[in-house]
């Protein structure tokens, strides 16, 4: 599958995905078992018209079963998605229209008015919450930036919940995390078969 782009159906849309590396660990136990974990490096992600980075992929038991095309299932698979900022404000301006999220290069989140972005922007903690169905990504405000001056705000203040309603139904996310000009989110599925 190295170099191949691959194709499936994720939440009723398109995803597209070019595997640019594979390292397997392979050990007598695995042969004998017909099992073996794999590590894929992804680039130019593409869910609809979303571009959403890179990722690594950790494929967990592989079976490999002989065929045209031969079959390829993982249970679990553990994924670890680097989403850029660009696409982590349209996935936000879907569910909030009236905001822009931008992370900058350090990591800082910042919640933007989207009619008047350069009058002021508040810092946001970036959370999930995993209890939720379906799970819900918590922006919580920590300070508040005008005029050149940073307001840090009351550790009560209002959250922006918003909704990831549009997941694959057994994607499970782990963790969502800034990263400097990206969103970094872990996730498991528990079976995945390479698509034909």
């Amino acid at each position: 599958i190295l170099g191949r782009t691959l194709t499936m159906d994720a939440a009723g849309e398109p995803l597209n995905m070019t595997v640019t590396e594979v390292v397997s660990v392979l050990g007598p136990l695995h042969v004998i078992q017909g099992r073996l974990d794999i590590r894929l490096a992804l680039t130019d992600i593409r869910w609809g018209q979303r571009q959403l980075g890179t990722a690594n992929v950790v494929l967990r038991n592989v079976v490999l079963r002989p065929g045209n095309p031969p079959s390829i299932k993982a249970a679990p698979l553990e994924l670890i998605l680097t989403i850029p900022s660009r696409t982590v404000d349209t996935l936000v301006r879907e569910t909030r229209p009236e905001v822009s999220v931008e992370i900058d290069d350090d990591a800082v989140a910042r919640l933007h008015w989207a009619r008047r972005p350069g009058w002021a922007n508040v810092e946001l903690d970036v959370d999930l919450d995993r209890a939720a169905a379906p799970p819900v990504l918590r922006l919580t405000p920590r300070a508040f930036n005008v005029a050149r001056r940073r307001v840090h705000l009351p550790g009560r203040t209002q959250q922006f919940p918003v909704p990831l309603t549009r997941l694959p139904a057994d994607l499970r996310l782990i963790d969502v995390a800034t990263r400097p000009a990206a969103l970094r989110v872990a996730a498991v599925l528990p079976e995945w078969r390479v698509p034909r």
